[in-house]
């Protein structure tokens, strides 16, 4: 399989000193690419994007996992196509089916059916 050739970043988008949780973050957000905020729960994560980035860059399109109507499923990320072209990419580049990356179809967990969680019924018995 060839190695991809990755995008080089020409242009950033600046947050200086952005004050999120406990920590003080001045970060640099790649434009044209997809740039992903990850970190472990708590980090500040969603201060950073919610309270600074999005003040700083108001014009900013920013698509996150929250659910479009009643269904986890629908989200911004599917609604827009982009979870299209993520797994096609992916399948490319493991020569699986893109079916398998997704929550939806052959790649949603057995246990929740893609729900991303599960409902246990208890049923208590008092004598």
């Amino acid at each position: 399989m060839p190695l991809i050739q990755r995008k080089q970043p020409k242009h950033f988008l600046h947050i200086e000193d952005a004050v999120a949780i406990i920590e003080t973050y001045t970060v640099d957000i790649p434009v044209g690419l997809l740039t992903c905020i990850t970190g472990v729960a708590g980090s500040g994560k969603s201060s950073l994007i919610h309270e600074h980035f999005m003040r700083e860059y108001p014009d900013a399109v920013l698509i996150d996992q929250s659910p479009i109507g009643r269904t986890s499923r629908a989200n911004p990320a599917t609604f827009t196509g982009v979870f299209d072209r993520i797994r096609k990419i992916f399948a490319q580049h493991t020569g699986k089916d893109a079916a398998l990356f997704s929550f939806n179809s052959e790649g949603a967990c057995k246990k929740c059916n893609g729900q991303g969680y599960q409902i246990l019924e208890l049923h208590f018995l008092i004598l």
